[in-house]
């Protein structure tokens, strides 16, 4: 994708230079016809003769009184441009800020010039990574030349590939549709530039997985090439290789052959029948044969690939490797299980694997190419385990493997590519790991099965949690950490550039062998790590999870942990209790999902009340009653025989937004009857944990900070806005003074109302509290999780009232409990393996021990009635969650219409103990303690008289 914004970029300011060629007067020391040749060198790709012209006549117009500042900025941006190409985009960066420099921002005459250096600025960011930098110099662009429907154009595709590479789909179709438009208007409907925004809306389409959709793109994309270039033109291959891809995806195998035959067609007439960039197109068509169950088509296209990787002068080409690993893969499919070992034999030297040290990665050059190799070799005794049930053991050993190869990536800088690349295929091993041991039907492996499902959220949970106090752990001195955050640096540099290179570009190599020797280095400082500071080793470094026995072992009785490990086609649900274990397996094929999307559909629609839509207020609560019904013997009554009083709930993917208090355990006659619905809260205290491993390790720091100060916060709102698309103004909250106020009432702690309640009155205040509670605005964001946001008061044409999830990750909290009593503050982007990325995952990562918050928008009247009866709980000694659920019951109990919309989005988290020294809990033992004494020292005292 980095290619193509390139690519873009490209043509764009290559468009703007030949205008400004053509409308450039002569100067008297350089000419026109030297910038010509000039431009003529770097079009031709011959940058080694136009750096030393580029050279001479910077020089030149330097030392001339008469080459105004436009030619230096002309000159500038030609030598920016030479610098990106010769991969040095930090060079580009800077050239662009000299040629800027020169340009007269207010001349009508350079806006082509000042636009061009924009863009080319905002590739030179993209291609250090810097991915919300390059989104700003495209927004620039588009504020200072959004008048010029080319200009705008062009910038709003690369905004649409920029939103793409940040995984942030919505937007990006908005940008690439929007340009369609303009691109339609401004070129014409038949431009190549209209095809390459219908390739990316295709890719937008898939990822979204909606693959008709991406279909219907791509041939439109297609059209469009065949129309202006020709039904052969080369530009043409990747295209039809998408499609073809596309059609596969769609268990479409005979479509998919066609269309990849026919790209087989135009690739062999451009490159020739021998050229081993027809190696991708080859390897599909194989795959493709054999889901058309052509196995003998198959068999001739794996032939051919593998007499093309012979003809390559470097035996440890990475296209050797994933070559023998594609026929490997597709002779067990086709069932030919010595040829399938003969080849993932042969992929194993290039690859790195060495059978007597299979956990040895220091030869591993490419962690996913390796990665595809313990597949492809689990695959193989799979199949062959189909007949001889002892290769079982085989195929254990390989999963275990990948799993410890999983987590050897885990070890990487937690920014870089191949990291988030493990990331994202984890879930899916992580759930064939748990199916394999399943399937084995062994009550000897429910420890086995719950330790996978710990692994599989407790790593970078724990990581994110906790990192923030890390800096503080083992006595690391501030060496240590800069050697570490330097290793890091290098390694994410080096990553870069190797992104920035194709395959087979000669520096390539050179680049590769460098990235792998620094994550040797990287490995052994972190052994080294582990001997010297063990304490810091094992808070950042060491992967273990708590397994079944110790977590029994330290249960109270009358818990039960409820786990979850949502997969892509089975939910896990394990549940623990002080001498009992039990782990589940059910389908789900998405009727979760949809089952939960209906019930907070069905909550939502507490706008429809009986007096404005009788029928559709009728109808959304009966949606509700059924979905929370449905859910309840989803999720609960496959264990139902193992729940006791206490519920902690450790939630998986799409269950971080289901409020359990208001799952129903039987069904209703009356949906609307809600005072007397049979909630779950009726018979269980709940509250949610990240991962049981969270829960046992968190343990007992000391805090400095007074456990019971508190400080309530409510400000005043007028005109502020939230970072959301239509920049809506902050309406008024009418209850909100009058909570923060019964909340100090009751703890006497310190009140910030109206315009004292600022945001930098909260980062400088909020680190000496034991209590927060926040009664205000927020908004969460589902797409970039770290930009969810909680509004303070401030000026109406600033956002520095904002504070976002992940300006908390620069704090340091010691709250026992934050109170985020405003809207979604418990909602935000979900990712696998990381939870639900909100604010309330943002205050534990800055070191509150436990959170209250919101799934959904919060009601301001009633809001207030409930955070007053929860914080008069924890004032008498109740514990977290046991406060909130008596809070809430009483809420049931005293309301007409005790709606769930009301209640039950207020979820707490974490640590649940009983805020210490509060109330009068310890005051009656102290007394009985006194009492007991007192009449033990008399009544010895009269023995001894």
């Amino acid at each position: 994708m980095s290619d193509q914004i390139a690519t873009c970029l490209r043509r764009c300011i290559s468009y703007l230079l030949l205008f400004r060629l053509f409308a450039t007067p002569l100067w008297a020391q350089i000419s026109l016809s030297e910038l010509n040749t000039l431009q003529q060198l770097f079009e031709a790709g011959e940058f080694g003769k136009a750096m030393p012209m580029a050279h001479a006549l910077r020089a030149r117009c330097a030392a001339s009184a008469d080459c105004n500042g436009q030619m230096q900025g002309e000159l500038n941006l030609m030598f920016a441009r030479l610098q990106l190409q010769m991969g040095r985009p930090d060079s580009c960066l800077y050239f662009t800020t000299q040629s800027l420099a020169t340009l007269n921002m207010e001349d009508c005459a350079q806006r082509a010039s000042i636009a061009a250096n924009r863009l080319l600025r905002s590739q030179s960011m993209a291609a250090m990574g810097d991915l919300d930098g390059c989104e700003k110099e495209l927004l620039d662009v588009i504020d200072a030349h959004g008048d010029d429907p080319k200009m705008l154009a062009n910038t709003l595709v690369n905004l649409g590939n920029v939103s793409i590479l940040q995984e942030n789909y919505a937007q990006g179709r908005s940008y690439l549709l929007q340009a369609v438009d303009l691109m339609r208007a401004a070129y014409g409907p038949q431009h190549t530039m209209v095809a390459y925004c219908y390739h990316n809306l295709a890719v937008i389409a898939e990822e979204n997985g909606d693959w008709h959709e991406g279909e219907d793109f791509l041939r439109k994309a297609l059209a469009i090439k065949e129309t202006a270039l020709g039904p052969d033109h080369p530009q043409l291959i990747s295209t039809l290789t998408n499609l073809a891809i596309n059609l596969y995806n769609q268990d479409l195998p005979a479509e998919a052959i066609a269309v990849a035959q026919r790209a087989e067609l135009i690739s062999i007439a451009a490159l020739g029948p021998e050229n081993p960039k027809l190696l991708p197109t080859l390897l599909s068509l194989a795959t493709f044969s054999v889901d058309n169950r052509q196995p003998r088509e198959a068999q001739i296209y794996l032939d051919r690939c593998l007499a093309l990787i012979a003809t390559l002068p470097d035996p440890s080409h990475p296209d050797v490797a994933r070559t023998h690993l594609q026929a490997a893969e597709t002779y067990v499919d086709l069932g030919m299980l010595d040829l399938a070992k003969q080849q993932f034999q042969r992929a194993a030297g290039p690859i790195g694997f060495d059978a007597r040290h299979p956990l040895d990665w220091r030869h591993v050059r490419f962690w996913e190419d390796f990665s595809d190799f313990l597949a492809c070799q689990q695959k193989y005794y799979a199949a062959r385990a189909v007949h001889e049930p002892h290769f079982r053991d085989s195929v254990a050993q390989a999963l275990h493997w990948r799993l410890a190869l999983y987590e050897t990536r885990m070890l990487e800088p937690r920014w870089t590519q191949d990291r988030t690349f493990a990331t994202a295929k984890a879930h899916t091993l992580y759930e064939e790991a748990l199916n394999f041991l399943y399937d084995r039907d062994s009550i000897d492996l429910i420890g086995p099965m719950f330790e996978l499902m710990e692994r599989s959220k407790a790593r970078m949970l724990r990581e994110s949690v906790m990192m923030a106090e890390g800096s503080s752990i083992g006595g690391v001195p501030d060496s240590v950490r800069a050697t570490e955050a330097a290793l890091e640096e290098q390694i994410y540099a080096l990553e870069e550039e190797q992104q920035a290179l194709s395959t087979d570009a000669p520096e390539r190599h050179d680049v590769d062998a460098r990235l792998h020797g620094m994550r040797m280095q990287r490995l052994r400082w972190i052994e080294g790590l582990a001997a010297q500071y063990p304490l810091y080793y094992q808070w950042r470094y060491q992967q273990k999870v708590v397994g079944l026995r110790s977590l029994q072992a330290q249960l109270p009785p009358g818990i039960t942990v409820v786990s979850y490990f949502e997969g892509e086609e089975a939910l896990f649900i394990a549940g623990v209790t002080r001498d009992t274990a039990h782990v589940v397996r059910i389908h789900t094929d998405g009727v979760i999902a949809q089952e939960i999307r209906l019930l907070r559909a069905g909550i939502a629609g507490y706008a429809l009340r009986a007096e404005v839509d009788p029928r559709k207020y009728q109808a959304e609560c009966a949606k509700y009653c059924a979905a929370a019904y449905n859910l309840y013997r989803m999720l609960l009554g496959p264990i139902e025989q193992l729940l006791t009083e206490r519920l902690v709930i450790v939630p998986d993917g799409t269950l971080h937004g289901l409020p359990f208090d208001a799952l129903l355990t039987a069904q209703v006659a009356n949906p609307t009857a809600f005072g007397a619905h049979p909630y779950l809260i009726r018979k269980h205290v709940i509250h949610t944990e990240p991962s049981a491993t969270l829960m046992v390790q968190r343990g007992k720091a000391e805090h400095v900070a007074d456990p019971l100060r508190t400080l309530a916060m409510a400000p005043l709102f007028a005109g502020q806005r939230l970072p959301n698309g239509d920049r809506t103004a902050l309406a008024p909250l009418l209850h909100n003074i009058a909570e923060a106020q019964a909340v100090q009432s009751i703890w006497k702690g310190d009140l910030l109302t109206g315009k004292a309640a600022s945001c930098a009155s909260f980062k400088a205040m909020a680190g000496q509290y034991g209590i927060l509670h926040l009664a205000t605005h927020a908004q969460s964001d589902d797409a970039k999780g770290e930009f969810s946001s909680i509004a303070f008061a401030g000026t109406a044409d600033a956002d520095t009232h904002l504070l976002r999830a992940h300006d908390l990750y620069t704090m340091h909290l010691q709250a026992d409990l934050v109170v985020l009593s405003a809207c979604e503050t418990g909602w935000g982007e979900l990712r696998r393996g990381e939870g639900m990325i909100s604010l309330s995952r943002g205050f534990m990562y800055a070191g509150a021990r436990a959170t209250v918050a919101s799934l959904w928008a919060v009601d301001d009247l009633n809001s207030q009635e409930l955070m007053r009866a929860f914080h008069q709980g924890l004032k008498n000694g109740l514990p977290k969650d046991e406060a909130l659920r008596e809070a809430k019951l009483n809420f049931l109990r005293e309301n007409a219409d005790p709606h769930p919309y009301y209640w039950a989005g207020m979820v707490p988290s974490g640590d649940m103990d009983a805020l210490d020294g509060n109330g009068n809990r310890w005051i009656w033992p102290l007394l009985l303690g006194l009492f007991v004494a007192g009449i033990l020292y008399w009544w010895m005292r009269d023995d001894a008289v």
